[in-house]
């Protein structure tokens, strides 16, 4: 039952989404002819970056639409009429929650390669190729370097911004969860904890910012700065693992917010 959910989310996600993956490529490719005219006039000129804005504008809907169609839908499935049949197949809370954030960070990801390519074939692949060129060379010396810290180093880094946008949906799916527990206007409560969240999260910042320009901060960066210093590849290595496990735990964080609601707390009428 659950590959088959994971096969519905996904023929739900790409019936909107792969129009406007087609429509960013078409964008690109009449980009790239645009500039096979290439000249000096103003009209070229104002052609070219009207051309670039739209591209830019189609970009930035795509994300945007993939995050908001995410949100609705785990609204619509779980909390709205949908969820009386949702809720009656043998699937349990946690593998819905599984279901619908993989599925979403799963495409997520699908964007960021569809814009990778959209924008080779934009610049004929001009711009990708001096990146390449500059990545092969910053890898190529920081391998020389660190060695294959630096492959572990890489795997770290993905794993930590892979874990962020797991943590950025699940988070949009407690406030969901947390809105439904009100009697009234719970879209309007879900949004308000949504601004809670973040209201505690710029307070928590404040008091670690406050603290690391205390004494005992001060002394606390002597510290790690010594141990940095001293073992450079180890301090790298805590600092990325740190980061996942803070990460991890935000993660299980709002996703057992959101299990608890939906099997203690969850009113659909």
């Amino acid at each position: 039952m659950v590959k088959k959910l994971f096969k519905h989310e996904f023929l739900a996600y790409f019936r909107i989404l792969i129009p406007m993956h087609l429509i960013l490529v078409i964008l690109a490719f009449f980009g790239r002819i645009f500039q096979f005219a290439e000249n000096e006039s103003i009209f070229y000129a104002l052609g070219f970056w009207a051309a670039i804005t739209i591209y830019a504008l189609a970009t930035v809907a795509l994300f945007m639409i993939t995050q908001i169609f995410s949100i609705v839908r785990f609204y619509k499935n779980m909390f709205t009429g949908e969820g009386y049949l949702t809720l009656t197949l043998p699937v349990t809370a946690s593998q819905h929650i599984w279901v619908k954030v993989s599925v979403a960070v799963l495409v997520q990801l699908i964007n960021v390669v569809i814009f990778a390519l959209s924008m080779l074939l934009l610049t004929a692949g001009e711009i990708f190729a001096k990146f390449a060129d500059v990545v092969q060379e910053s890898v190529s010396s920081m391998y020389a370097e660190i060695g294959f810290n630096l492959v572990i180093y890489t795997i770290e880094f993905l794993a930590i911004l892979i874990l962020a946008i797991f943590s950025s949906n699940l988070l949009y799916y407690s406030c969901i969860s947390l809105g439904q527990t009100f009697h009234k206007k719970r879209i309007f409560a879900a949004v308000a904890i949504y601004f809670t969240y973040c209201v505690i999260g710029r307070i928590v910042s404040t008091i670690f910012s406050m603290f690391m320009f205390s004494n005992a901060g001060y002394e606390l960066i002597d510290v790690l700065e010594a141990y940095f210093t001293a073992h450079p590849f180890i301090g790298v290595h805590l600092f990325f693992i740190t980061g996942i496990v803070i990460s991890m735990l935000v993660c299980a964080f709002f996703f057992l917010i959101t299990r608890y609601v939906m099997n203690k707390k969850l009113n659909l009428e």
